[in-house]
């Protein structure tokens, strides 16, 4: 039983030695046979869009970009503008200028009357807002005391110091003098 366990392992580790990364050749296809759109968020004022048209050829294509109301999928659109672009560019950055708000984009064409038909729709997305968060997560929330003090070994006052000098100013008066423990806060557990 045992020399029939060793054959099929040692017909295996022969085939799989064979294969490398090399003798693989595999290529990711142009495009998936799909109508579709992406919008992702860059940052608070860029938004990025990506798309595939499957089997239209269209002479003006359009990608709309809306500003919404809301965050659903039901949000009215408050204003929108239109970016001519090649069908086959596939991608393009959009300067929305305005944190905060939140976004849909379309694929399309202009019809010959100035009518505007949709071929694919994005989900909604949010741009943030620019600037610190003035949310205070408790988690990670330590005394401007504490703050200071590892502000200033840190090098933000200007001195630069070891790790020795760290423990002695931060670590050791939060404990009393105990070495090894650390000085921020515990979690407080859910109740």
């Amino acid at each position: 039983m045992r020399k029939s366990i060793k054959r099929k392992s040692q017909k295996k580790s022969e085939t799989t030695r064979n294969i490398t990364p090399d003798s693989v050749e595999f290529e990711l296809p142009p495009n998936y046979g799909d109508t579709q759109v992406t919008l992702l968020v860059k940052d608070p004022w860029w938004l990025y869009a990506y798309w595939e048209l499957s089997g239209s050829r269209v002479q003006k294509t359009v990608l709309r970009i809306y500003e919404l109301t809301g965050g659903t999928p039901e949000a009215e659109p408050l204003r929108f503008f239109d970016i001519q672009v090649q069908e086959t560019t596939g991608n393009w950055f959009i300067d929305v200028g305005l944190p905060d708000k939140f976004w849909r984009a379309e694929i399309g064409f202009i019809g010959d009357g100035g009518r505007f038909f949709v071929l694919a729709r994005s989900g909604v997305v949010k741009t943030p807002r620019f600037g610190v968060s003035e949310a205070v997560d408790p988690e990670w929330y330590f005394s401007d005391e504490i703050f200071w003090k590892i502000f200033r070994c840190s090098g933000g006052m200007g001195e630069s110091l070891s790790s020795h000098e760290v423990q002695r100013i931060v670590v050791q008066p939060e404990l009393g003098n105990r070495p090894g423990r650390a000085v921020l806060p515990r979690r407080k557990k859910a109740l």
